[in-house]
């Protein structure tokens, strides 16, 4: 009895539908977008307007063109200028 059971539980484990490609892709966009959209409340709540700007341009050009290395560096570069002057944004 006991095996039959187990092996009707395997075979219904078995038909469970897995993910699709299009429900992964839309589970992952959906974390990216969201992320994203954090990302680019705190820097607009973290920086002067101006560099705000330039740094959600640069963000979103670094997702266009899937090349962080600009937006990167000049996150780097204000960090370094703020280690220096030991300011804070």
């Amino acid at each position: 009895m006991a095996e039959t059971i187990r092996k009707s539980l395997l075979d219904e484990l078995e038909i469970i539908p897995t993910q699709s490609a299009t429900q992964i892709i839309e589970s992952k966009a959906a974390h990216v977008i969201s992320a994203v959209k954090y990302i680019r409340e705190m820097i607009e709540q973290t920086f002067p307007a101006e560099l705000a700007e330039e740094l959600d341009r640069r963000l979103i050009l670094a997702l266009q063109n899937d090349n962080p290395k600009k937006f990167l560096g000049r996150i780097r570069e204000v960090r370094m200028q703020n280690v220096k002057t030991k300011t804070s944004f």
